[in-house]
C-alpha cells in the first residue's frame, strides 16, 4: 500500500522518496511459483478460444456483398437507359 496526497492544481509538489518494496507477504501469496500450469508448450488437443462470433458471419457477409452488387448494378443499368436520344 503506498500512501499519497491529493494537492490543488497549481500547488508545488513535495519531495519525493524512493518506493521500497515490502517485506511482510501478502495473504495467499507462497512463494515464487507460478500461477497455472508451468508447461512450455501448448496441448496439441486443446481448441481455440471462443471469440464470440457465430457461424452465421460468413453468410451474412456473403449476402451484404451481393446486395451491394446488385445495388450496384441497378444504377449502372439505370443511367445507361438514359443516355438514349431522348436525354
Amino acid at each position: 500500500m503506498y500512501e499519497f496526497d491529493v494537492k490543488a492544481a497549481g500547488s508545488k509538489p513535495g519531495k519525493t522518496e524512493d518506493v521500497k518494496p515490502s517485506t511482510t507477504p501478502r495473504p495467499g501469496n507462497t512463494g515464487t511459483t507460478p500461477q497455472g500450469s508451468a508447461s512450455g508448450t501448448p496441448a496439441s488437443t486443446g481448441s481455440l478460444a471462443a471469440t464470440g462470433s457465430s457461424s452465421a458471419t460468413t453468410s451474412i457477409a456473403l449476402a451484404g456483398g451481393a446486395a451491394v452488387l446488385l445495388g450496384a448494378a441497378a444504377v449502372f443499368v439505370v443511367r445507361r437507359r438514359k443516355t438514349g436520344a431522348d436525354a
